[in-house]
């Protein structure tokens, strides 16, 4: 799943919301793509385990190159925190698990 960031600190997950997906239990790993320019340049995200671990962070408004990615799998809806909050000069990637809705055959 991606989509484009747009300078905020955080984004719901869910059908409907700001990344229209099933709300998953847990982000699986996360990069950013750098789209400015003529090169597309990813850049892998640690993925925080714990709420503890986002708390850590003492300058959550930092605005600059992302580094971390945080999922609160709230209900009904989940956040995805991004720190720093990266700029409209980058697309947000995330893995999630989804469910298989049927095989298109057996073999």
């Amino acid at each position: 799943m991606s989509f484009a960031a747009t300078g905020a600190q955080s984004y719901t997950v869910g059908a409907g919301q700001s990344i229209n997906i099933t709300r998953p239990d847990r982000i699986e790993a996360a990069f950013v793509r750098l789209v400015n320019g003529p090169q597309a340049v990813d850049y892998p995200l640690d993925v925080l385990g714990s709420r503890e671990d986002y708390n850590k962070i003492a300058l959550k408004g930092l605005s600059t190159f992302p580094q971390i990615a945080f999922y609160d799998a709230a209900y009904p809806y989940g956040n995805l925190y991004i720190w720093p909050a990266p700029t409209n000069q980058y697309t947000i990637h995330i893995s999630v698990k989804t469910q298989l809705s049927s095989f298109a055959s057996l073999t």
